[in-house]
């Protein structure tokens, strides 16, 4: 017969923020499919680690980058310098997965590797309406920074400004 465990240590709920706001992350884990139109993506679960919404869970997911794909391109250069890695260092680290015709859990595998539990940034608004997508983007810890700082001067509303004339 099994003990009774009230130890909620180990267990999370993979919830999201519910407020928009810069969270320092870390790379918890890492997938691959293949989208309804057929591009491979790799899938990425990142743990808030502080603050408010310490332990809650944000899901990205990036389009692996091809030769037509410049702007994919952009996105995973901003998830690897969010991560502190620099253009180089992806080349190297990476480099040897261009051309290969792996499947995405492959690539997700590969990626992987490298960027399991690496700390970075990411900017996370939740969906508002049904039917919609919450927006994330990778930051640089300068970004995060310049972001929040720029955050928190408007957090006063104009109408604060009014009422108290």
């Amino acid at each position: 017969m099994s003990k009774v465990d009230f130890s909620f240590e180990n267990v999370t709920l993979n919830e999201s923020p519910a407020e928009a706001g810069v969270y320092p992350v870390e790379i918890v884990e890492c997938d691959g499919y293949v989208t309804q139109t057929g591009n491979k993506r790799v899938s990425f679960r990142a743990r808030v680690d502080g603050g408010a919404a310490d332990g809650c869970t944000i899901k990205d997911g990036i389009n692996l980058p091809t030769e037509e794909s410049q702007n994919v391109k952009k996105v995973w250069l901003g998830f690897f310098k969010s991560l502190g890695m620099s253009p180089a260092e992806v080349a190297d680290v990476f480099g040897n997965l261009a051309g290969k015709d792996g499947d995405a859990e492959f690539y997700a595998n590969e990626i992987g590797k490298q960027v399991m539990g690496l700390k970075g940034y990411m900017y996370y608004e939740p969906a508002v309406e049904q039917g919609t997508w919450p927006k994330r983007q990778w930051l640089t810890p300068q970004q995060a920074k310049a972001r929040t700082n720029t955050a928190s001067k408007s957090d006063t509303s104009v109408l604060d400004d009014f009422t108290n004339v």
